[in-house]
């Protein structure tokens, strides 16, 4: 009966191994030095990405296949088996709130409370490093499974003086790698997006994320809600998930939604038009921004259509605003909708009341715009028609790709899809640090409409078939 058990464990290893010997090629840098089972030395595995258990703190999160010593070594978090039972799925957290270097793949970078939010009565300054764990890393991914810190100060979307180059002046995060590669400075909430940063081919090139918080008598932790967990993953040069060059997001899925930056409003968040009332601000768009989202493009898939968003990311509809009394008849901040409020002030461009609501096109937006090289506004497909003979780049105005056909009127104007039938496919959101009224950093000249601010912009895309055009 023993002989029988031990025979069948030889030959169940013995499989284990062929398998494992068999593999292809490795999905990480690391996995190239397959680590050593510990018990018998000829059993490896590689050293790919893991699920934990969904009990672990915050839920479940992905984590490296290492075998249990060296999950310890690494001051990893064992959670789950890996590898047919022979590794753990360990996951690494840093969750100190001082400065740190992080060399780990799959690192998670979190608040000390998380997942509660901070409770800090002091003010922070955390620069997370971020070292290549081999040479051939090219980019580093980051996912923000959870993120809020203060909004911009203010709501009116205005610079507080004359040297400012964003709103984000309380709390912010800024991206950046040494090799001069800046993602920008963002703040508000980050929930559900990501972000690739993009290194050069020198082996100590490196990204590093700065956290800076203040604390005030209007900037409390109470107040500011902040939480973040940001999962770090490292991507190998060669690696056919990489991003495209140039790509600040890179989106792989035939539909889903784009939004700027801080689209995502928190539970509880109302604009704060003041310097000295401003906690929170989500939920507005962010100044001096210029970011790349690419699409892959699907076999078979010949176009994306863009639509502004119905309802946000959270569920919530998104409805149109009215302005503030007669501004709305003289081209300032007329009717516009949450889901896209890029550049309202139509001035000078637009006078008339009738034409107020009106979407603008290339050289009229020379301000905040969305950009989709080579597009036409219309639908994608045979039906659309001779739309298709007008070729734009540049979005913005009261409307996404909203003219003004003869006859009509301000209260009948509504956003029109927008096709892109040329690769690659991207979308390009620019906003600069002025108001969106056109009033000058020099002249900090305020929204109107202080309860409703401009929110930026949300769209969906659905990739369409080649058969279709």
């Amino acid at each position: 009966m023993w002989e029988a058990i031990i025979k069948a464990s030889i030959l169940a290893l013995y499989l284990c191994i062929v398998a494992s010997s068999s593999s292809a090629l490795e999905e990480a840098p690391e996995s190239r030095n397959a680590k050593h089972f510990s018990l018998f030395s000829v059993v490896t595995f590689k050293n790919e990405e893991c699920t934990s258990e969904s009990t672990l703190t915050g839920g479940t999160r992905y984590g490296t296949c290492y075998s249990t010593s060296e999950c310890s070594d690494k001051s990893g978090m064992a959670s789950g088996n890996c590898a047919s039972g022979f590794g753990v799925c360990c996951v690494f957290f840093n969750t100190a709130q001082a400065t740190a270097t992080i060399s780990e793949n799959r690192t998670y970078l979190r608040n000390t409370n998380y997942p509660s939010v901070t409770t800090a009565t002091a003010a922070l300054s955390i620069v997370y490093t971020i070292d290549k764990m081999s040479a051939d890393i090219c980019q580093i991914r980051l996912d923000f499974v959870d993120f809020t810190i203060g909004g911009p100060v203010n709501s009116l979307e205005n610079s507080v003086s004359n040297t400012a180059t964003t709103n984000c002046q309380n709390d912010n995060l800024v991206i950046a790698a040494t090799s001069g590669k800046t993602i920008g400075t963002i703040c508000g909430a980050m929930k559900g997006e990501h972000l690739y940063v993009q290194l050069s081919p020198t082996s100590t090139d490196k990204a590093t994320l700065t956290l800076n918080t203040v604390i005030s008598t209007t900037v409390l932790p109470a107040t500011a809600k902040r939480i973040w967990d940001i999962k770090t993953s490292q991507i190998p040069c060669y690696a056919n998930y990489r991003a495209p060059n140039g790509c600040d997001r890179y989106i792989t899925t035939d539909i889903g939604k784009i939004t700027s930056f801080n689209f995502y409003k928190v539970s509880g968040s109302t604009p704060a038009a003041q310097t000295t009332s401003a906690g929170q601000n989500t939920g507005i768009e962010l100044m001096v921004q210029n970011v790349n989202t690419c699409i892959r493009r699907t076999k078979g898939m010949c176009c994306v259509e863009y639509q502004v968003c119905a309802a946000d990311t959270q569920g919530i509809a998104l409805t149109d605003t009215t302005g503030v009394g007669a501004a709305e008849n003289i081209g300032v901040e007329g009717i516009f909708n949450e889901g896209w409020s890029i550049d309202i002030d139509t001035n000078p461009f637009v006078e008339d009341a009738v034409t107020v609501n009106m979407g603008m096109f290339d050289s009229l937006c020379s301000g905040d715009y969305v950009e989709i090289p080579s597009s036409f506004a219309g639908t994608c497909g045979g039906g659309s028609g001779s739309a298709a003979n007008s070729i734009y780049t540049r979005y913005c105005g009261a409307r996404l790709g909203a003219t003004l056909a003869a006859g009509a009127i301000q209260s009948t104007m509504t956003s029109q899809p927008v096709c892109d039938c040329s690769e690659p496919f991207w979308v390009r959101h620019v906003t600069d640090n002025a108001n969106d009224r056109g009033g000058s950093i020099s002249q900090n000249t305020n929204n109107l409409n202080t309860a409703v601010a401009p929110r930026g912009f949300c769209l969906d895309y659905r990739q369409t078939p080649c058969w279709n055009r």
